[in-house]
């Protein structure tokens, strides 16, 4: 598990600190709508559904030192940015921090990164997007032990489509075909 934290001013991405100079911290919230059509109304209606994850902005000021310079710095962000586990995978951060402490975000996705210059000096502004993590398969595992607590004992036969369509123990159907070719 990696770990993202501002301890000292110094920001630690896993095992790397990040180049730079910190400027800010953004994190936005946002609700999940589902557009409904309305009959007889052109506007149409909105429903909530829930919440979007978070999402985090880490913005910083990468400038030219006597060590490196913006370029070199940039390229240590990608780096980090391309990072992979031993399945090919983006890793998965802890986050430690006051202000995600508040929104109650512990793990994040490093999940875009975004690089600008200027003409006016030798810096680059770096933004590195995060995306509040809530793992998948913790809802479908708690979903399928209810699904299987409410399915009754399998005595190992099982029934394909055509054994189900050839079944003889069927009632009849009330309903008529009226239409004659």
């Amino acid at each position: 598990m990696k770990i993202i934290t501002d301890d000292f001013g110094k920001i630690k991405l896993g095992d790397h600190e990040l180049p730079g100079i910190y400027e800010s911290m953004r994190i936005t919230g946002s609700i999940k709508i589902d557009k409904v059509d309305i009959p007889g109304s052109s506007a149409g209606g909105k429903q909530p559904l829930g919440y979007n994850e978070p999402e985090i902005v880490l913005s910083l000021k990468l400038t030219t030192d006597n060590e490196t310079d913006c370029y070199e710095k940039t390229k240590t962000l990608t780096n980090i940015f391309q990072n992979t586990d031993e399945n090919a995978k983006p890793y998965i951060y802890t986050i430690i921090n006051k202000h995600t402490e508040a929104w109650n975000i512990s793990e994040v996705i490093f999940d875009y990164l975004k690089t600008f210059d200027t003409n006016k000096d030798n810096t680059i502004m770096a933004e590195l997007h995060f995306q509040e993590y809530k793992p998948i398969i913790v809802e479908k595992e708690s979903r399928a032990q209810l699904d299987n607590s409410n399915q009754p004992e399998s005595s190992g036969f099982v029934e394909t489509d055509q054994d189900i369509n050839n079944d003889s123990n069927l009632p009849d159907s009330p309903a008529m075909d009226d239409d004659e070719p």
